[in-house]
């Protein structure tokens, strides 16, 4: 890769808005790694690149495997840009655009690594590329919890019990269980309340209370890409982050606590407070945290963009007037995307 390619990707990205452009898959990690990303939420990943032994083959005059490389190709006044996730694509892919007709347009390039060279194939374009539009003073971020900042997997609170307890959940227990846990979620029971029902359900006794919270918050697993971009708008003076999430207690200290996430989770507008009704129900999350956004700012901002992964939270958002616009998190390279054509 072209080590210029990141100053290349912010020159052409920062002032431009494109239909499609290339985001660092990994931004915690010291060296990136691009993909494309479209406006319908597509990634293009680069595929088939080559080990130790396939670039010795290559030396030698022989191919190994089907190799895909991406290139963002655009014309914006008067001046060619190329972005390209691999470095075989990026001459014939500089050639080509040399040779196209039009001023600020774009085109999204596909190459495939042949033993005779590279095939080249447009994808999507030519398209037009505008100005980014800047944002209009600050910003509110009401950001989900669970599935964009941490991932969970449910399933997993019974392998862990098993290996905990060293027994298997009682037959039915996960049944039981779903309801209980809503009703936490929703504030309707308290930590005391719920430990008394969960322990019996589970043949615990009282002492084994702590280790079954640590087993009730062992199901969720930080996304560390999605974390590292979040803190680095929420460092932004102009950003004010409030994490809004349907969660209980043990699963919000959790998070904080095992996973270090107190910086974001300061003033996390939950589902089990006081006065607030899960998304689903009401709109109470999204607006609380935009009041929670307001007060820490001393000022309304107005830019507030809410990030979740369901859609009808997000309408809820919108429609209430908690937020003014929304994303809907798929994958991280996506959210990156689309808050940066959003103005982030």
């Amino acid at each position: 890769m072209d080590p210029r390619l990141p100053r290349l990707v912010d020159e052409l990205q920062d002032p431009w808005q494109l239909p499609f452009g290339l985001v660092d898959l990994s931004p915690e990690l010291p060296q990136p790694s691009y993909a494309v990303v479209a406006d319908d939420g597509t990634i293009y990943r680069p595929n088939g690149l080559p080990s130790a032994a396939e670039r010795e083959a290559e030396a030698a005059g022989r191919v190994t495997g089907r190799r895909f490389g991406w290139a963002v190709a655009a014309r914006v006044q008067g001046r060619d840009h190329l972005l390209a996730t691999s470095a075989f694509a990026e001459q014939p892919a500089r050639e080509w655009l040399a040779e196209q007709e039009g001023s600020r347009c774009c085109w999204l390039l596909r190459a495939e690594k042949l033993a005779d060279g590279v095939e080249l194939r447009p994808q999507r374009g030519p398209e037009p590329v505008v100005p980014r539009r800047p944002l209009a003073g600050p910003v509110d971020l009401l950001c989900d919890l669970g599935m964009v900042l941490c991932r969970f997997d449910r399933a997993a609170f019974g392998r862990n019990f098993r290996s905990v307890f060293g027994h298997e959940l009682p037959e039915g227990a996960d049944q039981q269980i779903a309801p209980l846990r809503l009703q936490f979620e929703a504030g309707e029971l308290g930590e005391d309340d719920f430990a008394g029902a969960l322990l019996p359900l589970l043949r615990l006794a009282k002492p084994d209370r702590e280790a079954l919270e640590r087993v009730w918050g062992s199901i969720f697993e930080p996304k560390r890409s999605t974390l590292h971009r979040i803190r680095q708008l929420a460092a932004r003076p102009e950003v004010e982050l409030v994490v809004v999430s349907n969660t209980d207690p043990w699963a919000l200290r959790a998070c904080r606590e095992r996973f270090g996430l107190e910086d974001l989770l300061y003033g996390a507008v939950a589902s089990f407070q006081d006065g607030l009704r899960p998304k689903g129900e009401d709109a109470s999350l999204w607006l609380r945290a935009r009041e929670a956004a307001t007060a820490r700012r001393g000022a309304a901002a107005p830019t507030a963009i809410a990030v979740d992964d369901v859609r009808t939270y997000l309408h809820q958002a919108l429609q209430s007037g908690a937020a003014t616009a929304a994303v809907h998190y798929r994958s991280y390279p996506q959210m990156d995307f689309e808050l940066r054509r959003l103005g982030l």
